[in-house]
């Protein structure tokens, strides 16, 4: 399932960075980093997240997926600076 999903990811955001991972209960939780994110809301990031996955992963695989984060590469940078604050 876990590569149902990666396939779908890579081939809807091209130039994405993709992390995911499956618990021991299966289910599947992870991130996009994506330029293509960028001067969009959390809210419209996931409606497409979830269209694209909609229209390219199984409704079981679907079942599967808890949560994947979305956000843009500076968002990332902002928080390795962040983190490295602390």
């Amino acid at each position: 399932m876990e590569e149902e999903v990666r396939l779908a990811l890579s081939q809807a955001f091209t130039d994405g960075q993709i992390a995911l991972e499956t618990t021991d209960l299966g289910n599947i939780a992870g991130y996009v980093v994506s330029a293509a994110f960028e001067g969009h809301s959390q809210m419209d990031r996931q409606e497409w997240l979830w269209r694209e996955l909609r229209n390219r992963v199984s409704p079981e695989t679907q079942h599967h997926i808890t949560v994947i984060l979305t956000m843009t590469p500076a968002e990332i940078e902002d928080d390795v600076q962040a983190s490295d604050l602390v």
